[in-house]
């Protein structure tokens, strides 16, 4: 199982607990991986993984970024997944559009080390869904 597939299944668990309903996104998705919903509301979440905390978060191409920030409440990161245990950060779409980095050309972006680090466990962000 790939490291996406294992954070998913991680996350969705652990929101699971927490009284939210939990689905995956099949086949081509607009920003976001999972759906959660809790008293009839929704709430689209992306998932990003990265092997180590070691690393800024890449975001890809512009299209790519303003797909997340246009189509998902939330951004989860995972780290360390395959340690059974994953550190996970989590952020509102407006946090990440505010403190992520452009290229000079604007052509691709990021999110620093030193900020995602910052929202380590901060399932409180759910409270916006």
């Amino acid at each position: 199982m790939g490291n996406k597939k294992i954070c998913i299944s991680y996350v969705c668990d652990k929101l699971s607990k927490m009284g939210w309903n939990c689905i995956q996104r099949k086949g081509k998705r607009k920003g976001f991986d999972i759906v959660i919903s809790r008293d009839g509301k929704e709430c689209p979440i992306k998932i990003k993984t990265l092997k180590d905390e070691e690393r800024d978060l890449p975001f890809g191409s512009k299209d790519q970024f303003d797909n997340i920030i246009k189509n998902a409440k939330l951004v989860i990161v995972c780290t360390q997944v395959n340690s059974g245990a994953p550190n996970i950060y989590i952020l509102t779409s407006e946090e990440v559009k505010q403190l992520s980095k452009a290229s000079q050309t604007g052509t691709s972006f990021w999110l620093p080390k030193e900020i995602y680090l910052q929202f380590k466990n901060a399932w409180n962000k759910l409270n916006i869904c």
